[in-house]
Formats: structure tokens, sequence, C-alpha cells
């Protein structure tokens, strides 16, 4: 969808960019959601990312991409966003903050350029956890 867009001219909103939360750094692999929690029945919007397995993989990613941003005094959510933002099919990322510190945080991520090789070390992560990526998206087209 991303190259169709791009193509025709077409502005794309890129929503749950953090993750719906997996991208924050915030959960553990004991972080429970509450029943009136969309996440704790497991999917979003048709992807497994909540449910047991998948999950444990999502926070391995998640730490790793956490270690990438570090050696840039970033936050793993400023990666998130930088990455996204990069992407040049997006004109506008969806996240959430729920603090002055996350907006300003998530606004600063925006100039964030992330390189070449940061990206191709980012899709490398998902492949070697077995997490599905945009990379897998696109090739799958």
């Amino acid at each position: 969808m991303l190259p169709y867009c791009q193509a025709n001219g077409i502005g794309y909103m890129a929503y749950g960019s953090l993750g719906f939360g997996l991208l924050t750094g915030a959960f553990t692999e004991e972080t429970a959601f509450v029943d009136w929690d969309w996440r704790s029945k497991g999917d979003a919007f048709g992807l497994p990312l909540f449910q047991r397995d998948s999950f444990r993989k999502e926070l391995r990613v998640t730490a790793r991409l956490k270690e990438l941003a570090a050696r840039y005094e970033k936050s793993v959510a400023q990666l998130a966003i930088a990455w996204v933002l990069g992407n040049p099919a997006v004109t506008v990322a969806l996240v959430g903050m729920r603090n002055e510190k996350e907006l300003q945080e998530n606004v600063a991520a925006g100039n964030w350029k992330l390189t070449p090789d940061d990206r191709a070390e980012i899709d490398r992560i998902f492949a070697e956890e077995g997490v599905p990526s945009y990379v897998d998206a696109e090739q799958a087209v």
C-alpha cells in the first residue's frame, strides 16, 4: 500500500507508530493487561502482537531496539518515530503520549534522521527475532 500511495501522491497516516505501546519500552514479560484493555484479547487489528509467544518476541525486539536507540542517547519510542517518519511514503505518524516529557521526546524524534545502516540494523533485528516487519510486508506485495 505504501509504494502505491507514494507513487500516486496520496498521503498516508501511520497508525500505531509505537506498536500500541510495545515500542515504548514500558512492557515486560510480567505485564498483564486488565480486562477492559483491548490488548488483553491478544490481537491488535488482526495481528497477534499481544498473544503470549508473539508478545515475548516483540519484547526481545524492543530490548534490542532500545540498545540501538541508546547509542544515540534516544529512547526506543524516538527510534520508532524516526523510523516511521523516515519512510518517504508516510505523511504523518500518529503517536500517543501521557505527559509533557513524552510530548517533547516525541516531537524531537521528528528531527532525527536514521542512517541507512541504522534502518538495515532495525530490519535485521526484526528478521533475527522472527517478527514480521514493514520490509516483509513490502516483499509480499
